[in-house]
């Protein structure tokens, strides 16, 4: 991660990725990922965001946030899990996102989150049916805040 991140990587307390990709009635437009992720760093400066790239290999953010791309399973799996958190539409990506272990938020357009959501731990769906893209934004602004950075959840643990 540090290689694909680089040095402004520690200038950011936590790095979380996005896919913005999905197959149909699943998928957010452009516009509509753009307009995420400019609400998402106005509320979270903090958080580094990457763009996982789609078997394409092109983005779909017209390239203004740090890409990753494989096409390699098992190498995408390992640099999700080196994340602090994982956003995405209801998609496979999203599912071996919660099976790396990284906290994960699904955006669901179509389908049934309390059917289809990743479950346990920090694991969450949203219903994005209805809403605007700010408050869909905010909601997982909102998500991330509540998560603990990696390298302060290995460290000591402050008493609650």
């Amino acid at each position: 991660m540090a290689r694909v991140c680089g040095a402004s990587h520690g200038a950011h307390r936590m790095t979380v990725a996005i896919f913005p990709n999905a197959t149909g009635a699943k998928c957010y437009s452009e516009s509509w990922w753009n307009q995420f992720v400019d609400t998402f760093q106005s509320l979270c400066p903090q958080v580094q965001l990457v763009d996982l790239l789609a078997a394409h290999g092109r983005s779909q953010l017209g390239s203004r946030l740090t890409p990753f791309y494989s096409q390699n399973l098992r190498r995408l799996a390992a640099m999700i899990a080196c994340m602090d958190g994982f956003i995405s539409a209801d998609c496979g990506v999203m599912h071996l996102a919660a099976a790396s272990g990284t906290p994960t938020l699904g955006l669901f357009s179509a389908t049934d989150p309390a059917k289809y959501a990743p479950c346990g731990g920090a694991n969450a769906g949203l219903d994005t049916r209805g809403k605007h893209v700010v408050a869909v934004a905010t909601a997982a602004a909102e998500w991330c805040a509540r998560l603990s950075p990696k390298q302060m959840a290995s460290g000591p643990s402050s008493p609650g």
